[in-house]
């Protein structure tokens, strides 16, 4: 499929720094900037952040079938041990060591909504990649778990995970300004450290401090955690090729889209499952190639600054009148899913999105399909609910062209 897209700059690196301020100073969609939040709160102020368990409000099954019982969440209320918290709480620093997934409990345990359906474990949060900043809060009793904190959420990710560093090594990472990219949407390197040949595996959107260029090879930092759990950072070579690139990407349209496709076909990861992404990782990950920070799910992203909302009472022909003015890569929402818009072709409104299911008509019955995978459709497709995806839209959001849209007539 072939799209023709414009190449000009949408916005500036110090114009979409600006829209990055702005957006976490709104303090709307949980976004925050580490380098200038607090390194020090009261133990009510960390608390707020632990999900509810959810034997208070709904069943909840292990994946063979087995109802999660008490005693189970008793264990676990032990393990956070919550008691242990200082009144007055400062954080640690730390830097992730490699691809983790942070939880909503500490525990490797799923939790499925579901009896006989093994999917979408609800204990995933997100996808923490390598060499992420965190802020290091609380330990489980068993010292197995971290409660952290990272730029848009909170949860508990093995501590093995995590690499403890001074302060000043930690804002010299987080803060710096030569730094290589990856722009493939996931890709491997082999390395070899004492004698021992690895392979790391990196993440679209993975930013590693750059040391040096030679013969067509980067020379980044990767961190790695010694025995005492300490940053040891560590010199490798990236090879000088189209999976890397040296700081960020030029916010062009063209370039939106083609960050786009590089995950078509990818499976549907919940919360981050087995390193792919959700409908709203995916739009965080384009996006950040750029240098966007954005929210975490649906709910938070719709808070985003610069989110316009779509009248609910409109009808489908208001609605594609709408989405034709906007420019293409626009993000659409709805509760609980986000699409990436790539314009109309052969009369239909082009998306491409990470989907668990969606809905196929037959003869007089909806039947629902599980995708479950990064996929091209359009507008005029169909939820499992039986809703078009046009007639469900709720929001959209492109900071770079809004003040040139009109509401349709």
């Amino acid at each position: 499929m072939i799209f023709l897209y414009d190449c000009r700059i949408l916005m500036t690196p110090c114009q979409i720094a600006g829209y990055n301020r702005q957006n976490i100073a709104a303090q709307k969609s949980s976004v925050v900037d580490l380098l200038h939040t607090d390194y020090a709160m009261d133990k009510e102020a960390i608390m707020v952040h632990q999900t509810v368990l959810p034997c208070l409000y709904e069943q909840r099954f292990d994946g063979h079938g087995h109802f999660i019982d008490q005693p189970f969440y008793d264990e676990l209320e032990k393990t956070m041990a919550w008691s242990q918290l200082a009144c007055e709480q400062e954080a640690r620093f730390a830097l992730v060591v490699d691809q983790c997934l942070m939880r909503l409990f500490p525990t490797n345990a799923p939790s499925y909504k579901e009896r006989w359906l093994a999917e979408l474990d609800r204990f995933a949060l997100t996808l923490l990649k390598l060499g992420e900043a965190i802020l290091i809060w609380h330990q489980s009793n068993d010292g197995k778990w971290l409660f952290v904190q990272n730029r848009h959420a909170w949860g508990w990710i093995p501590t093995e995970a995590a690499a403890f560093c001074r302060e000043d090594t930690w804002r010299s990472w987080c803060g710096e300004r030569d730094f290589i990219q990856v722009i493939a949407s996931r890709t491997t390197v082999d390395y070899q450290e004492s004698d021992n040949q690895f392979t790391q595996q990196f993440l679209m959107g993975t930013r590693l401090p750059l040391r040096g260029q030679c013969a067509h090879q980067y020379i980044v930092q990767l961190p790695r955690r010694d025995k005492k759990g300490k940053l040891v950072p560590m010199m490798i070579s990236l090879p000088d090729d189209e999976r890397f690139q040296e700081g960020f990407l030029p916010f062009q349209e063209g370039r939106i889209a083609e960050q786009a496709m590089k995950t078509l076909g990818e499976p549907y990861g919940w919360g981050g499952e087995r390193t792919y992404r959700d409908c709203t990782s995916l739009i965080d990950d384009i996006f950040g190639t750029f240098s966007f920070v954005l929210a975490r799910n649906s709910r938070d992203q719709r808070a985003m600054k610069g989110v316009k909302k779509i009248d609910a009472q409109w009808d489908n022909c208001k609605r594609e009148k709408l989405i034709k003015k906007l420019p293409r890569g626009t993000v659409l929402y709805m509760p609980g899913h986000a699409m990436l818009y790539l314009g109309v072709r052969d009369g239909n409104l082009r998306i491409l999105h990470s989907v668990y299911q969606i809905g196929i008509p037959m003869w007089s019955d909806m039947v629902t399909y599980k995708a479950k995978r990064v996929m091209l459709g359009h507008l005029y497709q169909y939820r499992a609910n039986g809703k078009t995806f046009l007639e469900s839209l709720s929001d959209y959001w492109c900071p770079w062209a809004q003040d040139n849209l009109n509401c349709p007539e």
